[in-house]
């Protein structure tokens, strides 16, 4: 593989092999950066919001829950009886 230019900025291409061995797909949003002397390129996220939300079922949705007593002048309101 050769590091080539495009436009004023370097570019590698990636074969579809390569990307379906690492778990990524075109389109996908990745960090990259360098470690070591390599370069990592990473998912950011491995779930759309969308994706996320289409996972929620009556099963697996869990009730509201209170972790705290206010701190400063938020407003919570009472569940209804």
């Amino acid at each position: 593989m050769t590091i080539k230019k495009r436009g004023s900025l370097p570019a590698l291409q990636l074969s579809v092999s390569t990307l379906q061995e690492a778990g990524l797909r075109i389109g996908q949003k990745v960090s990259v950066h360098a470690e070591r002397g390599r370069i990592v390129i990473a998912p950011l996220c491995a779930f759309s919001l969308e994706e996320l939300v289409a996972g929620i079922t009556k099963d697996n949705q869990h009730a509201e829950s209170d972790s705290s007593e206010p701190v400063g002048e938020e407003i919570f309101s009472a569940p209804a009886s």
